[in-house]
Order: C-alpha cells, then sequence, then structure tokens
C-alpha cells in the first residue's frame, strides 16, 4: 500500500486534510477532512471517505467489487440569545463497505448508523429543546407500520406534572423503509423556583 496526504490551512478560520491510499491489489482509498470555526461559537468538522474498488482478488469472474462512500459531520453554534445548536450526520452508502474498508473493529460489527440535530434555549423558569433523529439499521427486516390518519407516521402526545417542574412535550416517529427510521422530539419545560434561605 502507498499513500500520500496535504494540508491546506485555507485560512485562519478554515482548514482541509486530504489523503489518498493506493491499494496496490484492489485500488484507491480517499479520505477528505474539512473542518472550521467561521464566527466566535461555531465549529464544524466534516469527514468524506470513499473507494474505488477494482475487485477482491480471487473472488470470481467479474471480481467483487465494494466500492462506497463514508460521511460523518459534526458541528455546534452559538446562536446567540442563549439559543444552541448542534447536531452530529452519519452516512454511509452500504454497510458491506464499511466491513470491507473500516479500520475500526466496532464499525465493522456495528449495524446501526445515528444522526442528531438538537435545538435548545434556556430561560429564568423555562427550557425549550427540539430534537431530530434518524436511526438507520442495515440488520433489521422490513417493518411497516401505519397511522390510520396520515398513512406513514406514528405520533404521540406526552403530558407529565410534577412537584418540582412542568413539562410539554410532543413526539413523532416515521418509518420510511424496513432500515431506518426518522424521529422528532419537542419539548417546554418549566423549572421549579429555587427556595430561598434567609441569611444570618
Amino acid at each position: 500500500m502507498l499513500g500520500i496526504g496535504y494540508f491546506w490551512a485555507i485560512k485562519r478560520s478554515y482548514n482541509l486534510t486530504y489523503l489518498v491510499q493506493d491499494y496496490t491489489a484492489r485500488g484507491f482509498a480517499h479520505h477528505v477532512d474539512f473542518g472550521g470555526k467561521p464566527r466566535e461559537g461555531t465549529d464544524f468538522d466534516a469527514i468524506l471517505y470513499g473507494v474505488q474498488d477494482r475487485g477482491a482478488p480471487n473472488s470470481g469472474n467479474p471480481p467483487q467489487k465494494y466500492s462506497g462512500a463514508s460521511l460523518y459531520v459534526t458541528g455546534k453554534s452559538d446562536l446567540g440569545d442563549g439559543w444552541m445548536a448542534r447536531g452530529t450526520v452519519n452516512y454511509i452508502t452500504s454497510f458491506r463497505f464499511r466491513q470491507e474498508w473500516t479500520q475500526s473493529f466496532n464499525e465493522a460489527i456495528g449495524s446501526e448508523i445515528h444522526s442528531v440535530g438538537f435545538l435548545g434555549k434556556n430561560w429564568s423558569t423555562y427550557t425549550f429543546n427540539a430534537i431530530f433523529a434518524r436511526l438507520e439499521n442495515f440488520q433489521s427486516i422490513e417493518v411497516s407500520i401505519t397511522d390510520p390518519a396520515t398513512g406513514n407516521s406514528i405520533t404521540w402526545p406526552t403530558q407529565s406534572r410534577s412537584a418540582s417542574c412542568r413539562s410539554w412535550s410532543w413526539a413523532a416517529a416515521t418509518i420510511s423503509s424496513g432500515r431506518t427510521y426518522r424521529s422528532g422530539f419537542l419539548s417546554v419545560r418549566r423549572r421549579a423556583p429555587v427556595p430561598q434561605r434567609a441569611g444570618l
């Protein structure tokens, strides 16, 4: 195997790393890492990995090829006025590609791919949270859940009360295929007042 890489400091707030590897019996692998901090309180990092597979040796004629790509993006941002956003995107073209080319044992045996986004804000007495998630399970069987009203989603409201706080939440889950699950969660919570003690 031969490899060469290049690092580019695009400007003070952005950088790019590129690495190409030549698996002489299989093909080329490309690794791109792009990160940045466009402003104070905001930063991100994106990693793209792809392989051009010419085929596994001794796998028949024509040879079996496991070309593909994976994308991982993570970032956070302070939006101002108490608002905060965070997110992680994880995507692969096929699980067989990951099993063939990953350098991590956990990735080779883990069949679930998670992506999540979060938006939140805290006030003196209230908290707002919105969470959006995507789960892809490459080893799940096809499951069909149908809402009579919409035909493609299930929704349920929840309401809870306690002595310490009041909260209202809404959640929804949608299954678009046998292995992809998308869900959302929205909540508003009222904080309990902190008891004040009289000083001596």
